[in-house]
């Protein structure tokens, strides 16, 4: 039970963690890589 007290507690750390980094590396392809979201947009 212990363990599982652990894995219960951190998992939503772990999961804003994520989301956080998802967010960071989107932000940072946009700098550096425009040219990938544009070519989205004229396929729309």
């Amino acid at each position: 039970m212990r363990g599982n007290f652990f894995f219960h507690a951190l998992a939503p750390i772990f999961g804003l963690a994520a989301g956080g980094f998802r967010f960071v590396t989107a932000m940072m392809t946009k700098a550096f890589a425009p040219s990938l979201y544009e070519d989205c947009k004229k396929e729309e």
